[in-house]
Parts: C-alpha cells; structure tokens; sequence
C-alpha cells in the first residue's frame, strides 16, 4: 500500500507508534531519550514531501527512527569523554609498575649487581664494553689489548654467570 497524504502517514504513525518506541528503547537503552526520538521521527516524517509516495509506511517510519537513533548514539559517543567524575579519576590506570613488581625488580637489579661484581674486572669490563657502551667485539679486545675470541669468552662467561643467579633468584 502506498501513501502521499499526511493524514495518511500520521495514521499509519499511530499504529506503530508502540513498535517504534520499543525498537527505539532497545537502540539507545533509554525510556526517555527512546519518547524524544519518537518525537521527533513523527516530526520528520510529517516534515517529508506531500508529493513523496511511500510504498510501505511502517518501513519508512521504522528507517527514520532507527537513524535517528544511530546518530544520538554517534552523538554521544563524542560527547561522554568531555566529562569524567571525580570518583572515576581515581582509579585512572597508572603507568607505574605495581608495588610487587617494582619491588621484585628492585630484587633482581640487586641480584644482577651482586653477580656482576662478582665477576673477574676484565670480564666485567667486557661486559659493561658490550652491552652498556655498546661496543662491538673487535673495539673491546683493541681497547683491552684481547683476541675477538677472549672477548666473545670472556661475554659468555658474563651472561651465564648472571643469568644464573638470576635464574637462582626466581628458582627456574
């Protein structure tokens, strides 16, 4: 069936007007914004052209109402990061490590700074060249007077030590 006058469509409004609130509820999960946006789909829809021949009236009003309530969606959307509460600031996420973790770091440097010292100086010294300075291997043994193979030894026996205690450290 299809319709031009507005008498017509307000008709057919008023028949799915119980329809069209509750598709609208559901939408935007609101009572009171879902009676706004019927409002305001009866008002488009009797805004449209008196020429506009309309061949199924309950689809025409349900399109209006469900893009109206598709774009109060989108509007608020946009608007709801303008205002927090205060209570919902306190609980902002930090980027701070959790105490249990910054203390168990703190564990760990403490073991990795006891194994490092423990280490004989030049293989220290390779250490610190390698992977503080960043030093490749051929500038550490012309700076410590080495073989690049010394280096590369003396780096193992660096990284295994204190992996290990590391590894002692959390009993893996």
């Amino acid at each position: 069936m299809s319709t031009s006058s507005p008498s017509e469509l307000e008709g057919f409004f008023r028949d799915y007007r119980s329809e069209l609130v509750a598709r609208l509820r559901r939408i935007v999960g609101c009572a009171d914004t879902a009676a706004d946006l019927l409002q305001e789909t009866y008002l488009r829809a009797m805004g449209s052209p008196h020429e506009l021949k309309i061949a199924y009236p309950r689809a025409y009003l349900h399109r209006i109402a469900t893009n109206l309530a598709l774009d109060h969606l989108r509007k608020q959307k946009l608007r709801a990061p303008l205002h927090v509460p205060l209570e919902d600031a306190a609980i902002v996420p930090s980027g701070a490590p959790a105490p249990v973790d910054e203390i168990y770091g703190k564990q760990r440097l403490a073991v990795f700074q006891n194994a490092f010292l423990s280490l004989p100086h030049v293989t220290q010294h390779v250490l610190w060249l390698r992977r503080v300075q960043g030093c490749p291997h051929e500038e550490i043994a012309t700076r410590l007077n080495l073989t690049k193979r010394q280096v590369e030894n003396h780096l193992a026996k660096a990284l295994y030590h204190c992996q290990k205690a590391l590894d002692d450290l959390t009993g893996a």
